[in-house]
C-alpha cells in the first residue's frame, strides 16, 4: 500500500502495517485501490448534506 509519511515522502508498506502507522501518526495519507481517498467526498446524489463515510477517508 502506498502511503505518505510526515516528511511528505512516499513509501510502500504492507496492508497489515496501516493501523499501527495511523495510530503512531507516522503517515498523513494512504492510497487504496482504485486511488487516493477523498478528504471531503462529494455528497451522495439526492442528499441535502454530505454524510461522512466512516473508514473511507485516507487523510489522517
Amino acid at each position: 500500500m502506498l502511503v505518505v509519511r510526515n516528511d511528505n515522502h512516499y513509501d510502500c508498506v504492507d496492508d497489515f502495517m496501516l493501523d499501527s502507522l495511523i495510530k503512531s501518526k507516522e503517515i498523513v495519507k494512504f492510497k487504496r485501490n482504485p486511488g487516493w481517498p477523498l478528504e471531503n467526498p462529494p455528497p451522495v446524489a439526492g442528499s441535502k448534506s454530505p454524510t461522512p463515510v466512516v473508514g473511507r477517508t485516507g487523510v489522517i
